[in-house]
């Protein structure tokens, strides 16, 4: 009864945006090149940025839930209205909720594919994030080493 391809699109859309996400600003993934990828395509390396790992893979419908509630209370909207100009709808937090009471109601979702989909959902949020309004990645480096006595004014790189 088990069948360890139950679907094979997750696995593919999965392997679709980490290739996107670990894709440079200098070399960009474009969708149609991505779509037409053989399924035995390598997943990324171990140096990648973003890994399916890296991801939660667990989400709380109570949590989001009070982050509904938190963007339409007023320090919600006044926190949106100074920073964007406007006021906010919420559609992110609704989609965040009714993506959560969807999973935890489903009684044909296995554990597995449940984390899966929670990653999945992480990921295209951080894809969407990226592709909307840049981010501090786009000027920093990440660091993949810590700074050791980062207070002590030393030469980190020994």
């Amino acid at each position: 009864m088990a069948d360890n391809n139950k679907n094979p699109s997750l696995d593919d859309s999965l392997d679709e945006l980490l290739r996107e996400l670990n894709a440079g600003p200098e070399s960009p993934v474009s969708t149609t090149a991505t779509s037409t990828a053989s399924p035995t395509t390598p997943a990324p390396t171990n140096n990648a940025l973003y890994k399916l790992s890296s991801f939660p893979t667990e989400m709380s419908c109570t949590e989001a839930f009070n982050e509904l509630v938190a963007c339409y209370s007023v320090g919600g909207q006044m926190r949106h209205i100074y920073r964007y100009g406007g006021i906010s709808y919420c559609h992110d937090p609704w989609k965040k909720l009714k993506f959560c009471l969807r999973m935890k109601t489903s009684v044909t979702t296995s554990p597995e594919d449940e984390a899966k989909k929670v990653a999945l959902y992480y990921m295209e949020k951080l894809a969407q994030q990226k592709k909307q309004g840049g981010s501090s990645e786009d000027i920093w480096k990440v660091r993949t080493v810590p700074i050791k006595n980062p207070f002590q004014g030393g030469n980190n790189e020994e």
